[in-house]
């Protein structure tokens, strides 16, 4: 039978205990799918959302330094794929109306202005693009595709570190970063990189809403050639969960 002196016991000891940390430590380690696996586990779970077969909002929008300017919107999507949305803008006696329908097919886009209409097909690469668009919870929807995330970097604000996040997806020409707090996961700022502009999209006032939370409030910001172009802010005014929309809406 072996013999251990008292020393070399306590050294076998604090070895184990080590090693048992270091393991713990390996599962924990923070990455990309983590921090988004977290994020839909924040806003409902997988469960819940893929419960939601059709979802409704209503959304009223405001353009910076156009406070008389009145803009409405109707977005709807619908199970499988399907996509609506009306955009009615409003200043004094001028209307002017954007419809976007896609039918899991053909995406179509309309502009009236004034009784005039144009009507534009969207097709390939754009397409692609668009289709991003299209889906109620997208991140889920591109986890359940397969993309790719890479956790970019770290930041420490004065509350609380902020996840940066490269999202890798085929068909997307523009890099696209997500940034998530580290208190709840939830998804606080996108930004849309190419080489001419820069779109940041920001994301307040989460509330819960049928189980599932939403942020409610989202200010966007358009940045050309390094200056900024539009600022807007919209807001949730009703939401609708799983009301069947007839197929015509979205031909």
């Amino acid at each position: 039978m072996k013999k251990y002196t008292p020393l070399l016991l306590i050294l076998i000891f604090l070895m184990s205990h080590v090693n048992l940390y270091a393991q713990k430590e390996k599962k924990n380690i923070l990455n990309a799918e983590s921090i988004i696996d977290n994020y839909i586990k924040s806003i409902g779970g997988i469960k819940k959302l893929q419960k939601v077969k059709s979802l409704q909002k209503k959304v009223s929008i405001e353009l910076e330094g156009l406070s008389s300017l009145k803009i409405n919107s109707e977005i709807i999507y619908q199970s499988p794929n399907l996509y609506y949305s009306y955009v009615n803008r409003e200043i004094a006696d001028l209307k002017q109306v954007y419809i976007t329908k896609y039918n899991g097919k053909k995406c179509t886009i309309s502009q009236i202005y004034n009784d005039n209409e144009t009507n534009t097909i969207i097709q390939e690469e754009l397409l692609k693009e668009k289709i991003q668009d299209f889906y109620p919870f997208p991140i889920l929807a591109q986890k359940l595709n397969d993309t790719k995330f890479e956790l970019k970097e770290i930041i420490q604000d004065e509350t609380q570190k902020i996840y940066k996040i490269l999202q890798n997806q085929a068909n997307i020409r523009d890099s696209i970063f997500l940034y998530f707090d580290s208190k709840e996961f939830l998804l606080r700022k996108k930004e849309k990189i190419n080489p001419n502009n820069t779109t940041i999209i920001e994301y307040y006032d989460y509330t819960e809403y049928d189980d599932i939370i939403f942020p409610f409030k989202e200010t966007k910001t358009i940045i050309i050639n390094g200056k900024n172009a539009q600022s807007s802010s919209s807001t949730i005014n009703q939401i609708t969960i799983n009301k069947e929309h007839a197929i015509d809406i979205f031909e």
